[in-house]
């Protein structure tokens, strides 16, 4: 049975990399033009398609919760950004990221497990 299903999975692994053409790179330069261009929706597209071929690419997480950020979805902003530093601990960019979007909510960091609206 499981030599059988060896073929199938080849053929469905070749037609998704034809089908998307593109490297996850690519794909993110893509989504960095389309965002560049006013885009968003276009470079929310591009940066999902980089993170679907190569789950582990941060800059892709990071961009795309940049994207999100500029579309006032802030609770997704900090979804990506997380993810990208669960991929990369030591990414500074996505880490001054989310530190951002928490101050656009109205948060502040304690340490990376509370957050507390600041006080005013």
């Amino acid at each position: 049975m499981k030599k059988s299903l060896l073929p199938i999975v080849l053929i469905l692994v070749l037609m998704a990399g034809i089908a998307w053409g593109l490297s996850e790179e690519e794909w993110f330069h893509k989504g960095y033009q389309a965002s560049e261009a006013g885009n968003l929706d276009e470079a929310i597209r591009c940066y999902k398609k980089a993170i679907a071929i190569d789950p582990n690419y941060a800059p892709a997480y990071n961009n795309l919760g940049g994207i999100y950020g500029n579309k006032g979805m802030l609770d997704d902003a900090i979804v990506e950004y997380n993810k990208a530093i669960d991929i990369d601990p030591d990414y500074t960019l996505a880490h001054n990221n989310l530190a951002r979007a928490h101050r656009q909510k109205g948060l502040k960091d304690t340490g990376g497990v509370n957050l507390q609206p600041f006080c005013k």
